[in-house]
């Protein structure tokens, strides 16, 4: 498709080339600044455009991407194409503590808006452009854009640092690392970090000018593409512990508590000292130290009170511990708020296959509020003993703020880290 609309468009004459410049016949129809871009890509390619002619459509794409001030054609385009993510609901993705609460207990949810310190240089593969370092974009919107696959990459690296002796940490985080070579049966697993693109507000142009070492003097200059410095995008990260389900309560909160406070620790790393972007270690891909609109969720959890003796002649207390755990382990495992109370027939109503079937009518057989003779449960259901309260299955901790540092990012994950532990000792 891309490759027909430039056919109906070509520039392959110094008068195609003039009317492109001045958007004039053919060309006047071709109203949108990335389109005028692409075609301005096939300047290049036709050897009839003289380097004196190629300077005068270069400075046209410069009028599209720069201004001294005011707002250039693309960033007018920038701005509607942000708007329109924003009415289909995709420009930011949900990560509310009532979301949260949708996914596996310990889940949580990372967001704030990030302030470019540096110009932000990523690469591109589009086929036609008129110099070989475009900005990354999004495909559909035109949006200059981090993807996210470049967050985890950028990421990893920094993580390394922080973890430096943790391998497994990372591997648990980001998932294994690709082998050199062929990977055995099983290797990749997904990590548990999912990152969001970012989609920036502004696009701008630099020009680079590389110096001989023996004369000083610039040797070939060349347009680089960049998100300048200023810009603010969103920065949007979900954890899932997916694959722990099982895993004693005490055990699975340390292990999250943990995560929580090499998240923070990474992102810091990532965002103020290593940078996220191509050419780093020229200064490229720094943020501010503030951050705005912070949110941090986590769909948090205490320990179930799954059943309690009416009268101690009842207790069990050798059996219900055991039973107890393998109930959570069953409600982890299977993403449920709680046991069902279900009968024969509610049970055969469900969308539930015969393996997991089976399994919970084993569990409810052993239940003590289940009377097998009569097929139906008995009591109201979650009992607590004289003097007690009953807990909820989950508990949400939640930390936001307008404005905060990378420092105040790394305390208030000590902070949500603190309070998971803390229940841990309660127990």
């Amino acid at each position: 498709m891309s490759y027909d609309w430039h056919a109906s468009f070509q520039v392959n004459s110094k008068t195609r080339a003039d009317s492109l410049s001045r958007r004039e016949d053919l060309y006047a129809q071709v109203r949108d600044p990335y389109a005028q871009i692409k075609l301005l890509g096939q300047i290049p390619m036709q050897p009839l455009v003289s380097s004196e002619r190629w300077a005068k459509e270069r400075a046209h794409y410069r009028k599209l991407v720069h201004a001294a001030q005011g707002a250039t054609p693309y960033q007018v385009l920038v701005k509607s194409e942000q708007e329109r993510l924003r009415r289909l609901g995709i420009y930011e993705p949900d990560l509310s503590i009532e979301a949260l609460s949708l996914l596996p207990a310990g889940s949580f949810g990372l967001q704030f808006r990030v302030i470019l310190e540096e110009p932000l240089c990523t690469k591109d593969d589009a086929a036609f452009y008129p110099h070989d370092n475009p900005v990354r974009k999004e495909w559909a919107f035109r949006l200059p854009m981090m993807p996210g696959s470049g967050w985890k990459g950028n990421f990893r690296a920094a993580l390394r640092q922080v973890a430096e002796h943790q391998a497994e940490e990372l591997t648990l985080l980001l998932g294994p690392e690709r082998p050199q070579g062929s990977a055995p049966a099983g290797y990749f697993r997904a990590g548990r970090l999912h990152f969001f693109p970012t989609y920036w507000d502004k696009l701008d142009l630099e020009i680079l000018n590389p110096h001989s070492r023996d004369t000083g003097g610039g040797l070939d200059p060349f347009n680089l593409e960049v998100v300048p410095a200023g810009s603010e995008g969103t920065f949007s990260l979900l954890y899932v512990p997916y694959d722990q389900a099982g895993l004693p309560l005490g055990l699975y909160r340390e292990e999250i508590a943990r995560h929580l406070e090499l998240t923070a620790g990474g992102l810091q790393a990532m965002f103020q000292t290593l940078g996220f972007s191509a050419k780093r270690t020229s200064g490229f891909g720094l943020a501010q130290a503030e951050l705005l609109s912070f949110h941090w969720g986590v769909h948090a959890f205490r320990e179930r009170r799954l059943f309690a003796p009416s009268t101690p002649a009842e207790a069990k207390a050798d059996q219900r511990p055991a039973l107890e755990a393998m109930i959570d382990e069953f409600v982890t495992k299977n993403y449920l708020d709680a046991f069902p109370r279900w009968n024969d027939q509610e049970l055969a109503a469900s969308d539930w296959g015969k393996k997991r079937q089976s399994s919970y009518k084993r569990l409810r057989q052993e239940h003590p509020d289940w009377d097998e003779g009569e097929r139906a449960w008995r009591g109201p259901g979650l009992q607590v003993e004289e003097g007690e309260q009953a807990q909820p299955d989950w508990e949400p901790l939640e930390e936001k703020a307008a404005r905060l540092s990378f420092d105040d990012l790394v305390n208030t994950a000590s902070r949500l880290a603190a309070a998971l532990r803390e229940e841990v000792l309660d127990e």
